[in-house]
């Protein structure tokens, strides 16, 4: 019976179509398809079969912004109103406009929302003011699509709005971050301050840092005095801001020294090694600033950080000794390598495997001596550890997770011996695609360490290396390599590379952490 009644129900619309003896890439073939599907649902179907035709192009543009004036369902004028934006014809925007709803029932929300859409794919600068009016409080899903819109299209007279949408603690957090991404994207001067508060700013459970810090990174240079301000303390406003929300002042040094790490803030440097002995009342808060500047000053790529840095190894905490040991490992150089020798014989895994994978990505020939008690030592170690601690990841069978340990640890020298006998810029080079993953993701550091601009083309496909650590090490050296503007233009080829990629592999969770930094470096070309 059901089957039946969808039957009947498609006669009318098959009968319209049917009836028609036009050419069906004509206007007047879909005109008199459209005129006699007097049935909402009708009506929707034929927009619909008109977009998947692939007739639907310019010359359409008149027919289909007569029917978009005179219909007068909302829930029709939502169909056309985004196939119009799929044509993505500037001449619509007015159009669009006038159908904006002020007081909209639901149908009339849905309408506003794909307004907003239409008007975002049209993509023209024009589409600025209607997309302002969407942005009005009546409809949050409505006004997520506005904010997209604004941002997309950097339509510098919202910034204003979005700056007050941001900091309203009023909305939904999703709202405000959706307003942060948009200031970056526009990039006003008047931004700044508050993406700087911003990154402070928090609800219950909700940071809106990785945003703000994101939409900093996105406006770039121009964010870097006000960055600087706050490192230096200079900043009276955030100061009283900060006091007011009791945010610490650690917090505040660790957020904006990754911030300016990120944007490799060479001016930064003598405060971020400055920082590496930050002192405070409580370990933790000590630590963080400690550690946040090693990790920025290995971002960036300091050529006199090494030292301070393997100097702080000594400290009691693993997670900041981890962070000390992965900062040396993207400094490259030989101050750090005593460290990271000294951290083999570690009673903690992970910072012993962290030291081998040092050793393998900065070591030479001498540091293979290393690996002998390392290797001799480890099965003995991980049954100690299972001793004391059985409840542990692996303990269950500690022998094979010994096992499991010896053949990582047996990689990283291999890759430290596959090393030794290769040397100069071009030598490594070569080893970008080399069939062992150590062997490229210490190539690509090595190529990154030059600052040759013109190994981009050779460096970018390792973005996309099917080993996540290599990934990591091409975003890492790529930044070094595109520093400079003049450096930046050998990257342009590879950039929509680049955007497909982020687009196809969205979502995909063990992809994130690498993706992270290509979409920042992405930020960074696009600037």
């Amino acid at each position: 019976m059901k089957r039946l009644l969808s039957v009947l129900l498609t006669i009318p619309l098959a009968l319209a179509i049917a009836g028609c003896q036009d050419d069906p890439s004509s206007t007047k073939y879909w005109t008199k398809a459209y005129e006699r599907a007097t049935r909402t649902s009708d009506r929707v179907k034929v927009v619909e079969q008109l977009r998947d035709s692939g007739h639907a192009s310019a010359a359409f543009l008149p027919t289909l912004h007569g029917w978009f004036a005179k219909e007068p369902r909302a829930q029709v004028k939502s169909s056309i109103a985004g196939l119009l934006g799929s044509l993505k014809d500037p001449s619509s925007v007015p159009v669009l406009e006038v159908a904006i709803q002020a007081t909209p029932d639901a149908e009339g929300k849905s309408l506003n929302r794909e307004v907003a859409s239409a008007l975002t794919r049209i993509g023209h600068v024009s589409a600025g003011p209607a997309l302002l009016k969407l942005l009005e409080p009546v409809d949050p899903y409505t006004r997520i699509a506005a904010v997209e819109g604004l941002g997309a299209l950097k339509v510098a007279e919202a910034a204003p709005k979005l700056e007050a949408l941001a900091e309203d603690l009023e909305v939904e957090p999703f709202l405000s971050k959706k307003a942060i991404d948009a200031l970056g994207r526009i990039g006003a001067p008047s931004s700044i301050p508050v993406l700087v508060r911003m990154m402070f700013q928090e609800r219950p459970g909700i940071s809106f840092y990785p945003d703000s810090a994101f939409a900093l990174y996105r406006i770039g240079d121009k964010a870097t005095p006000a960055l600087m301000r706050v490192m230096r303390g200079e900043d009276a406003a955030l100061l009283q801001w900060a006091r007011e929300h009791r945010v610490r002042e650690a917090g505040i040094l660790a957020k904006t020294a990754q911030v300016l790490g990120d944007l490799q803030v060479r001016e930064a440097e003598p405060l971020l090694l400055k920082h590496l002995s930050y002192e405070a009342k409580q370990p933790e808060l000590k630590l963080i600033v400690r550690m946040f500047s090693a990790d920025a000053l290995g971002r960036m790529g300091s050529s006199s950080a090494a030292a301070s840095i393997a100097a702080l190894l000594g400290e009691p905490e693993p997670n900041a000794r981890l962070q000390y040991l992965r900062a040396l490992t993207r400094l490259g150089g030989t101050e750090g390598i005593p460290g990271l020798v000294a951290a083999t014989s570690s009673e903690f895994w992970e910072l012993r495997e962290a030291a081998a994978r040092g050793l393998a990505l900065v070591g030479g020939e001498a540091e293979l001596a290393a690996f002998g008690p390392l290797l001799e030592q480890e099965t003995a170690r991980t049954l100690a550890e299972c001793t004391d601690a059985p409840g542990a990841p692996g303990c269950n069978a500690a022998e094979e997770l010994a096992k499991q340990r010896l053949a990582t640890l047996s990689r990283h020298r291999a890759t430290l011996a596959s090393s030794v006998a290769v040397s100069g810029t071009a030598a490594w080079s070569a080893k970008l695609t080399a069939a062992e993953p150590g062997l490229r993701e210490r190539a690509a550091l090595e190529v990154g360490r030059s600052r040759d601009a013109a190994l981009v083309s050779a460096l970018a496909p390792l973005t996309a290396d099917p080993d996540l650590e290599v990934r990591s090490a091409a975003c890492h050296a790529l930044q070094l390599l595109t520093e400079s503007p003049e450096s930046r233009s050998h990257a342009a080829a590879t950039l929509p590379v680049w955007r497909e990629q982020l687009e196809r592999e969205a979502g995909q969770t063990r992809l994130a952490r690498a993706n992270e930094d290509l979409r920042r470096l992405v930020a960074k070309l696009e600037r």
